[in-house]
């Protein structure tokens, strides 16, 4: 039987209004925007985000969701996913490009003045060493293996929404750059936020946190 999500007890009216409106434009569910909305804004928490259930028993959650919109071909799937879903994050990560390229100049003036001075002079200007490299902040992705996914996370405070328009491909391309692997069962562990530990040859072992990766598509 079909079911109706009483919206106003689900989500603000400032946001039930504009889905309900904009579902009704192109005759199909709310749903079908609700959930990119929420799986996206889920990605955006700050790692190590806990929802607390039952704190007598220590019962606690992950904020992050696994989400896909199952519907036959031609029922509007991907506009609404592009609309609420990567359009939002897509204006962020343009954003956090913009403040990247600007702290990536400047990282490189100061590591070539760095690189021009010895002495006292090297010690007096930067006491803490050379200059670091910048690393922009990843709001999304919709192609990347387990390690590189992790490897961004590991950089940043925030967590990252995998989208794909049909997931399909995102199942496919599992494990595509290995003879074997695990990548699959990463991801269900991933899904339950734990924390986890990523081993380099090159850097060495770095622990994160309770990672948070949301999945829409």
């Amino acid at each position: 039987f079909p079911v109706t999500i009483p919206w106003e007890e689900v989500i603000p009216d400032y946001l039930a209004t504009p889905i309900n409106n904009l579902a009704a434009s192109l005759n199909i569910k709310p749903e079908t925007y609700l959930l990119p909305l929420l799986c996206g804004l889920s990605g955006t928490f700050k790692r190590g985000t806990r929802l607390i259930v039952d704190q007598r028993l220590g019962f606690e959650l992950s904020p992050q969701i696994y989400g896909t919109i199952v519907a036959p071909s031609s029922q509007k799937k991907s506009p609404a996913l592009n609309a609420v879903g990567l359009k939002p994050l897509s204006l962020l990560q343009s954003k956090a490009n913009d403040s990247y390229q600007t702290a990536l100049a400047q990282y490189r003036q100061d590591y070539a003045r760095y690189k021009s001075l010895t002495g006292d002079d090297l010690e007096t200007e930067f006491p803490d060493g050379p200059p670091k490299e910048p690393t922009m902040e990843v709001y999304f992705s919709d192609s990347l293996t387990v390690e590189g996914l992790l490897s961004d996370i590991s950089k940043q405070e925030r967590g990252i929404s995998i989208f794909n328009d049909e997931l399909s491909g995102f199942f496919a391309g599992l494990n595509q750059y290995k003879k074997s692997g695990n990548d699959a069962q990463k991801f269900l562990e991933l899904y339950d936020g734990k924390s986890t530990l990523i081993q380099r040859k090159k850097d060495g072992p770095t622990f994160i946190e309770n990672p948070i990766i949301s999945i829409t598509g």
